[in-house]
């Protein structure tokens, strides 16, 4: 990912300047918040409202950064 941003940024996009540890801390964040329905248990409807949810709660995040 490290090496996704700059190819970004050299076609235009505005991505803004993540360190290493703020991008660890991202992507275990988003990554522990898809598997937490699994961890807890829940049916698979609940388990996809809670996807839904973790999804428009991290989405706008990530176009941010990414410059989307």
């Amino acid at each position: 990912m490290l090496r996704f941003l700059p190819l970004l940024r050299e076609k235009g996009y505005p991505i803004r300047d993540v360190s290493a540890q703020e991008l660890h801390l991202l992507l275990s964040a988003y990554t522990t918040a898809l598997f937490e329905p699994v961890i807890h248990g829940y049916s698979l409807e609940e388990a996809l409202r809670c996807l839904e949810t973790v999804e428009a709660f991290f989405l706008p995040g990530w176009k941010q950064l990414m410059g989307f």
